[in-house]
């Protein structure tokens, strides 16, 4: 009985290193490839492409300023 036990637990124990050992590589690989991602955005978007997005917003910012420094227009 005292050998089964000692088999049953190394068994045990040889599978559930196992299990954290195939857990432990997938996390893994998954940190990498969300890396390899992230690094492909960050080549895809250029400074161009962010001015040409933010030129809209920036015409209507400096709307609303002149519109601020200038004082609204008076009612009759």
């Amino acid at each position: 009985m005292k050998d089964f036990n000692e088999l049953f637990f190394g068994v045990v124990t040889i599978v559930a290193g196992a299990f954290g050992w195939i857990v432990k590589n997938i996390k893994t690989d998954a940190n990498d490839a969300h890396k390899r991602i992230d690094s492909l955005e960050r080549r895809i978007v250029t400074s161009e492409q962010l001015e040409n997005t933010l030129k809209p917003v920036r015409t209507d910012l400096t709307l609303i300023k002149e519109h601020l420094m200038n004082g609204c227009p008076k009612k009759k």
